[in-house]
């Protein structure tokens, strides 16, 4: 099969959806697929990868990151129609994917849109008012759905999101898919030497980036007296983004200098060595739809503790691989103080979370969302013909 591939953001980029579609990409092709990629352009960087085209992009905004495309080339609007292309996969309902969505139309070919955000809760990127934002975000997602096959959400708390804005499309739902491998066989490498972590000290680990939708300076005070104590453990960020200065000066207001570890960003083959390397992960952001990263550290054999809201609540079992608390700092530290605590507890959830992330090998997912494409091509030639 011939898919084209129209996502809005994409490498160098780093986020769990351009993971995602470039894992899917990785595992449809060695599937024996044939895919190509449609991406905003990034300065710089070259593809490693053939099939990959890119649109002029520029960033508008440091605080966001990504860049935006204006998806006007006559050598791809040329090259598009000659790809013999059996479906399109769109990933976002911005340019590019509504790009995708356009030539799905002319060429009269299937096509699928994956909801991967609730873009609505990044209104505050936006310098206007926020109820006018988020309205526009609702409009951009249901607009786009209307134009596309089939919508595929990662999690039945984002089918619901869908129902409630009025999407009438048909949608199915469709987990992303990990590596099981590169986290069920980490190890932690020199990743506490490096960091100053003594061997018997207990980490508490946040991987993703570091952003105000994440709500990491909640995460921060809420954690506060259990890291500042003489036998406490230590928390670990790895990523990068736009409040990485400001939660490095809050931890220090806090007086966590040294309790808290800035690890930066990391390129992903070096992830799992952290998560290997710690004894928890945590999560405080309300915004997730299913979030890669939560899926990794159940991989990884770590227990979970987070909020409990959509993305998070369809994934953790609560008192089986984590604990879920209410968006209140003395339920989500008393949580974490609890695992942390408990050797015993700490490490029969973090077997049973392993256990869970069976379900989300990409091999699994892919070949489900295959299904998916087929059966959409099917529907589609069904009613062309009738």
């Amino acid at each position: 099969m011939r898919i084209g591939i129209f996502v809005d953001s994409y490498k160098p980029l780093v986020s769990g959806v351009v993971h995602t579609v470039d894992l899917t990409r990785r595992e449809l092709e060695a599937q024996g697929h044939e895919v190509h990629v449609f991406a905003p352009s990034a300065r710089g960087y070259r593809d490693l990868e053939p099939r990959v085209y890119r649109f002029w992009a520029i960033n508008l905004s440091t605080k966001v990151g990504a860049p935006f495309a204006f998806p006007y080339s006559p050598r791809l609007f040329a090259l598009i129609p000659r790809l013999g292309l059996d479906i399109i996969h769109t990933q976002h309902p911005f340019p590019v994917g509504r790009l995708g969505a356009y030539f799905a139309r002319r060429l009269n070919l299937p096509s699928v849109y994956t909801f991967h955000t609730q873009y609505e809760q990044y209104a505050h990127y936006i310098p206007l008012s926020r109820r006018l934002v988020q309205a526009a975000a609702r409009y951009l997602v249901v607009s786009h759905a209307e134009r596309c096959d089939v919508i595929t959400c990662p999690a039945p708390s984002a089918v619901e999101i869908l129902t409630a804005y009025g999407v009438r499309r048909p949608i199915e739902m469709l987990a992303n898919g990990i590596d099981l491998r590169a986290f069920e066989t980490s190890q932690p490498g020199d990743v506490r030497v490096r960091l100053g972590i003594g061997a018997q000290e207990r980490v508490i680990l946040y991987c993703g980036r570091l952003a105000k939708e994440k709500n990491l300076t909640f995460m921060l005070q809420a954690l506060r007296d259990l890291l500042r104590r003489a036998d406490g453990p230590r928390l670990l960020l790895v990523g990068e983004g736009t409040e990485a200065e400001a939660l490095t000066r809050e931890a220090e207001r806090l007086g966590l200098g040294g309790r808290v570890l800035f690890a930066g960003p990391m390129p992903y083959a070096e992830v799992p060595a952290y998560y290997a390397a710690s004894d928890l992960f945590v999560m405080t952001s309300v915004t997730e739809v299913r979030p890669l990263a939560l899926l990794e550290a159940m991989a990884s054999g770590l227990p979970v503790v987070a909020i409990a809201a959509h993305g998070l609540t369809d994934t953790v079992t609560h008192g089986v691989d984590g604990m879920l608390t209410q968006n209140d700092a003395a339920a989500f530290a008393a949580a974490v103080e609890r695992l942390i605590t408990d050797d015993t507890q700490r490490r029969a959830m973090g077997r049973r979370a392993r256990q869970t992330a069976q379900t989300y090998s990409i091999a699994h997912t892919t070949r489900r969302l295959v299904e998916i494409y087929e059966e959409t091509r099917r529907s589609r030639q069904a009613r062309s013909s009738a």
